[in-house]
């Protein structure tokens, strides 16, 4: 790298009536210490930076253990500069270490984010993993559900039988809607007559067998004539 200060003599009280005589020749010829000005250089002299090498303009260039130096004036202004020195000024100092510490933090950070992801990734996992019973279960109760109801509509049944209805069903048909009695021409799930049956049934099904009609209608028709008449028109009761 090059390291050069440029200053100016102005603000180091040297009066700037007009150019001084220079001297622009090898450090060596003009008597110059030139490991001193090195030995400067190298540590950053405050010396250097407040003043000039000498009043006037000079340009010496010179070589010291492969590094090559220079000190220039022009009477108002100085500048002085070396190459090939590894390390840079204080505040190039805290500048590389500023993006080292950056580096390093980012660094730091990679693996912790990298970590949060693998420990969200499991939960995430896990929380797929339950949710799938769930939606399993919930897909197994809708299933049940629509096999009871298509069960239920399949056999006609209804659910607005009492129970000492459900008791007579039993004892006059055992639960068959098709079941006639050849002496008495009682039919159906409950042994309708057909006078009795008529009297309580939709008026579709009207002067038709009870047995032509679904169960829900014969439940439907059986409960009306509990409701109206009670237990008493069945023997069984």
């Amino acid at each position: 790298m090059k390291k050069t200060i440029i200053t100016s003599t102005l603000a180091l009280g040297i009066g700037a009536t007009g150019l001084v005589a220079g001297h622009s020749a090898n450090a060596a010829e003009n008597n110059v210490d030139q490991s001193k000005l090195a030995q400067q250089a190298q540590s950053n002299s405050n010396q250097l930076n407040e003043s000039p090498v000498q009043k006037g303009s000079y340009n010496y260039n010179f070589n010291q253990d492969g590094t090559n130096y220079n000190f220039k004036s022009d009477g108002t202004n100085y500048t002085w500069s070396y190459n090939g020195y590894n390390n840079g000024s204080q505040e190039d100092t805290n500048q590389a270490q500023q993006t080292s510490n950056s580096g390093q933090s980012q660094q730091q950070a990679q693996p912790q984010k990298e970590q949060s992801q693998q420990q969200a990734q499991p939960q995430k996992e896990q929380s797929q993993q339950q949710a799938q019973p769930q939606k399993e279960q919930s897909q197994q109760s809708t299933s049940s559900d629509e096999s009871a109801s298509s069960n239920a509509s399949s056999s006609g049944s209804s659910s607005d039988v009492n129970g000492h209805l459900k008791q007579i069903a039993e004892r006059e048909s055992g639960g068959d809607t098709k079941a006639v009695n050849a002496s008495s021409g009682a039919a159906g799930k409950y042994q309708f007559l057909q006078s009795t049956w008529d009297s309580v049934a939709p008026s579709e099904y009207q002067g038709k067998s009870p047995t032509e009609a679904p169960e829900s209608v014969q439940d439907q028709a059986a409960q009306k004539l509990y409701d109206t008449e009670g237990a008493s028109q069945w023997v069984t009761a």
